[in-house]
């Protein structure tokens, strides 16, 4: 298993979505969950992550069946590269099985995704942690 690494960049998008939508879905679990503003990961065509709010934030706002906007992990893109590079990668850091697993979004990430580059999930046979990592230079503006 291994480290799967996203730009906040792209992660802003799904933690302001799950934190503005007025519903959650909770995945598999939901039945046993309270609902609350979370990520979905999932292992499925690469490996991603995506708001859990409900309405979805689709793709193309035109097209409510177009799916949700998802932040793919660095190599686990199937958008990108051949299907044996994202493929392989998506295998080596999270293993064969397909997955959703709900992460909780918490209060600070929109801030931690303004002050830091990235956002590594890290996956082992039993567990999932969610660090922020590279910090953003600040530039003084001339005076």
């Amino acid at each position: 298993m291994g480290t799967c690494v996203f730009k906040t960049s792209d992660i802003r998008r799904c933690v302001e979505h799950a934190l503005s939508a007025p519903n959650w879905e909770m995945g598999y679990s939901e039945g046993d969950a309270t609902p609350v503003p979370a990520l979905l990961f999932v292992h499925d065509q690469g490996v991603y992550v995506m708001s859990n709010g409900i309405p979805r934030d689709g793709k193309d706002p035109a097209d409510p069946k177009g799916g949700s906007y998802a932040a793919h992990a660095a190599g686990c893109d199937p958008s990108i590269g051949a299907f044996d590079d994202w493929y392989g990668m998506s295998r080596d850091l999270v293993g064969g099985d397909d997955f959703a697993e709900v992460v909780t979004v918490q209060p600070d990430w929109l801030e931690l995704c303004a002050n830091f580059s990235e956002m590594h999930i890290d996956v082992t046979s039993d567990a999932i942690e969610v660090t922020f990592v590279k910090p953003k230079t600040r530039k003084k503006a001339k005076a």
